[in-house]
């Protein structure tokens, strides 16, 4: 996961507290209700809910905000995340969205005056397989990237990854999911590799139409999509035709898969701007990003010392903070889903559970797991007659990708995605050395997709791009699944 400085306020950090009665004003919300949906750059904030129901004075200003309508207007499934993989899609078997296509995307990046994609594709492989070594099943081989034996299980608008830098949106991104295709009469493995592209810079302007751009799917009929998502993902700097250059500025390989049991994750990065020369023209491993090391003792010096530092982040407004390199994972994790969530140090008196929140969710190895009540994989790998079941933290309770506004600000729980995280924190003299005798309980909703949904909205609909920061602030995130 990445981090990219995001400043809110910060009283918007400490969330599912009651925030007063909704018929008394309360000078610390917004203006808009909406804008006081999301506690943090994940979760959802616990809105208290009358007895008698929603207040329709908060439900008519939720659907009448420029926002709310914008919101209202898009379909996830066809602007946001789009998985419809099965055997009745008209768009996903299609060459555009395919292994080939998109990887060789990625060799433009690498050899723009002299192509080799199978050349890329293999040196690539070879890296991925060298830090997969505790593999449970042997990794199929291919000749050619033609013959890359991975299926498509989604493609994910991630505009919602870029933040303000003066008048321009940095650090936009589009992803492509894909899964190992079984082969005949065999199981199905859950080896999934993600292709992230880091989009160019957009001015305010420009990366307002582009939201228009990809909202604008959501009235594509079937049988235009594919060639509309197409002008969407060209508008956005990929170029998806040979002989037309890319506009993107690296590219990220993900590998996340089964072990019999635990789950590896590990990474590879394609950069022309980075430190490590070789990430220029080919796939080079790269320390997971904010990742804490497993070699970082809980009750070290240096992690106290990083949680000073995050707790002074978080009291400034900050919703993610930049683990040291030091402090980082290597390329590659092998990791498990424990019992108890990410805990406070030793030595941390009254622990803040914002700043547990912030470092715990941006972590791979807890994002996927014990923090979200994840089953390791937020897009699992597929039967190529079906589509991707994603996890609840992306799409809530029953796969519903589109909640009513009012859902989300109440957080009803037959919708959104409640989990209970416990977790441990220490106490007592002289210092708080001491493990406290019951478990701290952290209690989150989730809905990531309504999130990136209202952050294409809210960009959507921006009017003035002389304001220091944009409302669309609220909805972007600093780092990935």
């Amino acid at each position: 996961m990445r981090y990219h400085s995001i400043v809110l306020a910060a009283a918007a950090l400490y969330g599912c507290s009651s925030h007063g009665s909704p018929h008394t004003p309360n000078p610390n919300k917004p203006a808009d209700p909406i804008l006081d949906i999301f506690v943090d750059n994940r979760s959802l904030k616990c809105h208290p809910e009358p007895a008698t129901g929603p207040d329709p004075a908060i439900v008519a200003r939720l659907e009448n905000s420029a926002i709310g309508r914008a919101y209202c207007a898009i379909h996830p499934e066809r602007s946001v995340l789009a998985y419809d993989c099965g055997s009745g899609s008209k768009w996903c078997g299609q060459a555009p969205f395919g292994f080939q296509t998109v990887f060789g995307e990625a060799d433009k990046l690498a050899n723009p005056n002299h192509p080799n994609p199978d050349g890329l594709a293999s040196a690539w492989y070879a890296s991925a397989k060298c830090l997969d070594k505790a593999l449970g099943v042997p990794l199929p081989t291919f000749p050619t990237l033609d013959k890359a034996p991975f299926q498509l299980l989604a493609v994910a608008n991630r505009m919602d990854l870029a933040h303000l830098e003066g008048g321009n949106w940095v650090g936009a991104e589009i992803h492509f999911a894909y899964g190992l295709i079984p082969d005949p009469g065999e199981s199905l493995v859950q080896l999934m590799v993600i292709l992230e592209f880091e989009l160019p810079i957009f001015d305010r302007p420009c990366f307002k139409a582009l939201a228009q751009t990809w909202a604008s799917l959501s009235k594509a009929g079937r049988d235009q999509y594919a060639i509309q998502l197409v002008d969407a993902l060209r508008a956005s700097g990929l170029s998806l035709q040979a002989g037309r250059p890319t506009r993107v500025r690296r590219v990220r390989s993900r590998m996340n898969h089964e072990l019999a049991g635990p789950w590896l994750l590990s990474q590879l990065v394609l950069d022309p701007q980075s430190k490590d020369t070789t990430a220029h023209t080919k796939f080079a491993p790269a320390k997971l990003d904010d990742q804490i090391s497993k070699d970082l003792a809980p009750d070290s010096w240096l992690n106290l010392c990083l949680w000073r530092k995050v707790e002074a982040a978080v009291r400034a407004g900050q919703l993610g903070f930049p683990i040291p390199d030091q402090l980082l994972e290597k390329p590659s994790l092998g990791y498990g889903i424990l019992r108890q969530g990410m805990g406070t140090p030793p030595g941390v008196c009254n622990a803040s559970e914002a700043v547990r929140n912030v470092l715990a969710l941006q972590q791979c190895s807890w994002c996927h797991t014990t923090e979200t009540k994840t089953q390791f994989a937020h897009l699992p790998n597929r039967l190529p007659q079906d589509s991707s079941v994603p996890s609840g933290f992306l799409v809530g309770k029953g796969n519903n990708l589109h909640p009513s506004l009012t859902d989300l600000y109440y957080g009803h729980e037959n919708v959104v995605w409640p989990v209970t995280i416990p977790y441990t924190t220490y106490g007592g003299p002289p210092s708080c050395q001491t493990q406290a005798a019951n478990l701290a309980n952290a209690v989150r909703k989730f809905h990531d997709v309504a999130r990136r949904t209202l952050f294409l909205a809210a960009v959507q609909v921006e009017a003035d791009f002389h304001r220091a920061r944009s409302p669309a602030e609220q909805f972007s995130t600093s780092f990935t699944e």
